[in-house]
C-alpha cells in the first residue's frame, strides 16, 4: 500500500513541477520588465518592484493596440470597455470617468491612472 501512496505523491510533485516550469517562463518575463523599468527610472535599492511601471507602457507602439497595452498591465478584462478609445484620450480619464466606462473596481482604477500618469511622463516613439 506503501507504493501505491508513494506514487500518488510523485505524480503529484512531478505535476506541480511542471505546472510551475510553465509558470516561471510568464513570471520571469513580468520580473525582468519590471526589473527594466526600475533601472532606468533611476529606482534605490530599497524600491518596490511590484509598483514598478514597464518601461513598455510609454511605447506609441504598445499605446496603439490599447488591448495588448491592458494585457501588459494585467488588465486586459477591461479590455472591452477601454477598447475603442484613442491612446491619447484615455491617458487624460480620471476616476470617475474609468468608472463611468465600466473600470468598476477601484484598484483597477488606480492602476490604469498611475500607468496614464507614467505614460505622459515617459513618452516614447
Amino acid at each position: 500500500m506503501k507504493s501505491s501512496t508513494s506514487e500518488n505523491h510523485n505524480n503529484v510533485i512531478s505535476t506541480n513541477m511542471e505546472t510551475n516550469d510553465n509558470n516561471n517562463s510568464s513570471a520571469s518575463v513580468s520580473s525582468s520588465l519590471a526589473a527594466g523599468a526600475g533601472a532606468g527610472a533611476g529606482a534605490g535599492a530599497g524600491s518596490n518592484s511590484k509598483s514598478a511601471m514597464p518601461e513598455e507602457i510609454a511605447s506609441i507602439e504598445l499605446l496603439e493596440n490599447i488591448p495588448a497595452w491592458l494585457k501588459m498591465l494585467r488588465l486586459h478584462k477591461y479590455t472591452e470597455c477601454l477598447q475603442d478609445f484613442k491612446w491619447k484620450d484615455l491617458i487624460e480619464f480620471d476616476d470617475s470617468k474609468l468608472e463611468e466606462v465600466g473600470v468598476s473596481t477601484l484598484g483597477a482604477r488606480n492602476k490604469l491612472l498611475k500607468s496614464f500618469k507614467f505614460v505622459k511622463e515617459n513618452l516614447r516613439d
